[in-house]
């Protein structure tokens, strides 16, 4: 029985680097939004704009 294949622990640290830099970036985004976040209980449509348009996004 072959084993399924798997990403190298590399590979998964440097995309995971990665999603962490995008999150950082928009911190100002999402703290400016967070209020009304709070307020509506889902993300604002800007931020997951922005989270989906960011570089490197698989969404």
């Amino acid at each position: 029985m072959a084993s399924p294949a798997t990403s190298h622990p590399a590979d998964a640290s440097d995309a995971a680097d990665g999603l962490v830099d995008r999150i950082r970036a928009l911190q100002p985004l999402i703290r400016e939004h967070a209020p009304r976040t709070g307020q509506e209980r889902r993300v604002t449509s800007e931020v997951v704009a922005a989270l989906t348009d960011a570089p490197g996004s698989t969404a």
